[in-house]
């Protein structure tokens, strides 16, 4: 899928589901999808990107990596009720980490990309999350906590996470984490994470 064929109104279905009109700082969100669809294209060619509309949330999913490589939302009171036996029926992450990694695995935890307290689902919504980072044990979890605490108090508060392109396709390596929150007076705040990258 082009670069054409995503980003295509998909801002106007997210925020008419939580009755908001889209804010000033992100009128340039479609371009800023675009630009990062493009640079992931030009390091993963092979790639085929579709757009899963899960409202209020948006998915870029890689159908050859298997995996998603953008999710980005509009923070709600929680969708549902915490299911912790359906996440346990997930397959054994650790597992999956151990097999592509090897001897550079790291403990996961089954993470969501966007927060279950602003209204993240499961399913497509969880992914192999480092587990210092998830549960707020390392510095980068620290920040990591802040961040999902914010977006959660704040709601209408329109997120993004994002897949680095620097680790072997088919496999989540490291993950360049940013959430935006548009302010008042029409500039962004801004948290950011970038994980320290594996050897190769």
């Amino acid at each position: 899928m082009g670069n054409d064929d995503v980003c295509n109104g998909t801002l106007e279905k997210i925020h008419a589901f939580t009755g908001q009109n889209i804010v000033p700082a992100l009128v340039d969100w479609p371009e800023r999808e675009q630009a990062w669809l493009a640079q992931y294209y030009e390091q993963a060619a092979e790639a085929q990107v579709y757009e899963v509309v899960l409202p209020p949330a948006v998915f870029l999913f890689d159908c050859i990596a298997d995996r998603v490589m953008l999710a980005y939302g509009l923070s709600t009171a929680p969708l549902m009720k915490r299911d912790a036996s359906r996440i346990r029926g997930f397959p054994n992450v650790n597992a999956s980490v151990k097999s592509a990694l090897a001897e550079q695995a790291f403990v996961v935890d089954k993470g969501h990309l966007l927060g279950h307290a602003s209204g993240g689902q499961l399913d497509i919504n969880l992914f192999p999350q480092r587990r210092e980072l998830n549960r707020g044990w390392s510095l980068e979890g620290k920040l990591y906590r802040q961040m999902e605490a914010y977006v959660a108090a704040n709601l209408g508060t329109f997120s993004t996470i994002g897949q680095s392109t620097t680790m072997p396709v088919g496999y989540l390596r490291n993950w360049n984490m940013a959430y935006y929150a548009p302010t008042a007076i029409g500039g962004w705040r801004c948290f950011q994470i970038k994980m320290p990258k594996l050897a190769v």
